[in-house]
């Protein structure tokens, strides 16, 4: 291959390479109309979603992912009130965890047996002002998404708060851990976003509205009223609104190594070297995670 055709292959090559970043797509939605009138909080056990249903009769729904169709409920009232206002669920790697909008979270075994119940203690919100919206497991501690004051609490085995950051957005309506970062959906700009677990700065963000306009797909299914994501890194949400499980194809938002990129330019550089020009290509690729 001729010098000048190797450096024409491989420059729009290492342009697709470094273009991946905005590829994420919406490709699979469950209707769940049938048997869930609310969907929430959203938790993934290793096999099956789990959607919690904030409806007069307050249920925990256990959905074949491949299917779409329902295992198994139970009942949810972790304070027995008999009006729970479930809003939220988690999964610890044995349990669920779910939580009432008034701070009341239950350990669940998957059978429906409550087996403990703690109550959150959030710095700086009364309990009269709570409004949890969303819950989530980080190997060792659980964490609450609290609505009207935008902060995500991270909480001892007590309930009590031991961390907690403030995200900024209006209507937190979710969270979710994975991958050494919180994502967290907001119901007022129909937006997931991402935070680093560290040191809780923004890394990314996704657009519902666009992903669902570009597959295609009803552009009402964007409020994130649970999120969670499966063993395959796929990211799930429900609308509440529509009564739908919506899969974001995620894998196609990762980049290249920053090696391999620069290996491209390397190369690209070498090929116009060859070629004994006095000007050489230089490939500035910038890269947001």
């Amino acid at each position: 291959m001729k010098l000048n055709t190797l450096s024409k292959v491989l420059f729009p090559l290492t342009l697709l390479l470094t273009m991946s970043v905005n590829a994420a797509i919406i490709d699979y939605t469950i209707d769940v109309t049938d048997h869930i009138y609310d969907p929430e909080g959203m938790a993934w056990d290793g096999t099956y979603l789990w959607v919690v249903d904030d409806d007069t009769d307050d249920e925990a729904h256990q959905i074949d992912a491949v299917t779409g169709q329902l295992v198994s409920s139970f009942a949810i009232d972790p304070a027995g009130f008999g009006t729970p206002d479930v809003e939220s669920i988690a999964w610890d790697g044995s349990n669920l965890w779910i939580a009432d909008s008034a701070g009341v979270i239950g350990e669940y075994a998957t059978d429906g047996t409550l087996l403990s119940t703690i109550t959150a203690a959030l710095t700086g919100v009364t309990a009269e002002d709570f409004e949890l919206e969303g819950m989530t497991w980080d190997g060792s501690y659980l964490w609450v998404a609290e609505e009207s004051s935008g902060n995500i609490f991270q909480l001892d085995s007590l309930g009590n708060t031991i961390n907690y950051f403030s995200t900024g957005l209006i209507q937190t309506s979710s969270v979710s851990f994975y991958n050494d970062s919180f994502w967290i959906g907001d119901d007022e700009t129909d937006r997931i976003y991402q935070y680093d677990a560290s040191t809780f700065g923004l890394l990314s963000d996704l657009d519902l509205e666009a992903l669902l306009i570009d597959a295609n797909i009803d552009i009402t299914f964007n409020d994130p009223k649970g999120i969670t994501w499966d063993d395959k890194g796929n990211l799930w949400f429900s609308d509440d609104g529509d009564e739908v499980l919506v899969r974001i194809n995620y894998d196609a938002v990762r980049v290249p190594e920053p090696s391999t990129i620069a290996l491209f330019s390397l190369m690209l550089v070498f090929v116009n070297q060859k070629r004994r020009k006095n000007t050489f290509f230089t490939n500035n690729v910038s890269i947001n995670r």
